[in-house]
């Protein structure tokens, strides 16, 4: 008998792309499947297409609560899902159609993770595509393989990956209230909980890039939230600030905090000033990177050379 596998999708008015969502779901080979669909206070017709679905197929599981964000819908689902193992999907996402047939191929592992497609559904472009190596890595000795700038990428995000649902609930994991790192925080708290990781280089997992989306647009505070990550990852991995593991998140969250913030130079001495006052400046080292950018943005960051890397920044984003 297969094991139940259950896929989480958060729906906040995606009434353009929720059907195509639902019917690369309905249309995966592995058939042993719970499909948790979590309307997050939408406003459109979303709700009314995934009644249409429901008629069809008895495997989706229908929740609803008031608008609260994306980490917050898929804690419902984690909290209603009954399968062995856990997907996570986006509604303006698709799945190839072996998708879950794939990653169930490695479910011995305590975590699998495959690739993403992204692309522009509107435009017809494929923006990139990132493929994992094929290898095993065992935790915690490997953190530092995992948590680098070249695999970072991947292992920031929670879809693309079948996770032990039981990890997850005995360990009581849940997606933090916010907008901009829930995923990235989830990621390391469930890494910190598990011994083996498998990666594979198969990618069945396509990203809708919808300009506007919160994922895909520049948001307002973004350090408040994105300095979340390497204060949490200090707390749960037991980190020291000259660790490797710490400085590439700290720096990392810096520039993303400072990509969305370019809209103007005052807005952007503004943002510095922030991370400036707590402290994060006189935290990075150059001896914790081997990447000539990164080394240049920590000399500016330290020299508070505010408008050259303004002007990196405005030119990068």
């Amino acid at each position: 008998m297969e094991d139940l596998v259950s896929i989480i999708i958060p729906v906040y008015n995606k009434e353009k792309y929720i059907s195509k969502c639902m019917e690369s779901v309905l249309a995966q080979t592995y058939e042993t499947l719970e499909i948790v669909v979590i309307n997050d206070g939408s406003t459109d017709r979303s709700s009314q297409l995934i009644m249409d679905f429901i008629k069809k197929d008895k495997r989706i599981k229908f929740f609803s609560q008031v608008n609260a964000g994306v980490g917050v819908a898929r804690n419902k689902g984690i909290l209603n899902a009954t399968g062995k193992y856990i997907l996570f999907l986006d509604a303006d996402d698709i799945l190839s159609k072996n998708y879950v047939e794939n990653l169930m191929k490695y479910k011995k592992y305590d975590l699998v993770v495959s690739g993403i497609r992204l692309v522009s559904r509107e435009k017809k472009i494929e923006k990139k595509q990132i493929n994992p190596e094929n290898s095993v890595k065992y935790l915690p000795e490997d953190i530092e393989k995992i948590l680098t700038h070249d695999k970072y990428p991947i292992f920031s995000i929670v879809c693309t990956k079948l996770f032990n649902l039981s990890t997850i609930k005995e360990n009581d994991l849940t997606f933090l209230p916010i907008q901009y790192g829930e995923d990235s925080i989830f990621m390391i708290s469930y890494l910190a909980k598990i011994k083996t990781v498998k990666t594979i280089s198969f990618v069945g997992y396509i990203n809708n890039v919808v300009l506007g989306t919160l994922s895909h647009g520049k948001k307002k505070d973004v350090w408040k939230q994105a300095k979340l990550i390497p204060e949490k990852a200090r707390d749960i991995l037991n980190l020291s600030s000259e660790s490797n593991v710490w400085q590439f998140l700290m720096l990392r969250s810096m520039k993303l905090s400072f990509m969305n913030s370019t809209n103007t130079y005052r807005e952007f001495k503004k943002n510095f000033k922030l991370i400036e006052e707590d402290g994060a400046t006189n935290l990075l080292t150059f001896s914790k990177t081997n990447r000539l950018i990164d080394n240049f943005i920590i000399l500016m960051v330290k020299y508070r050379l505010t408008f050259i890397l303004y002007r990196l920044f405005k030119l990068r984003s």
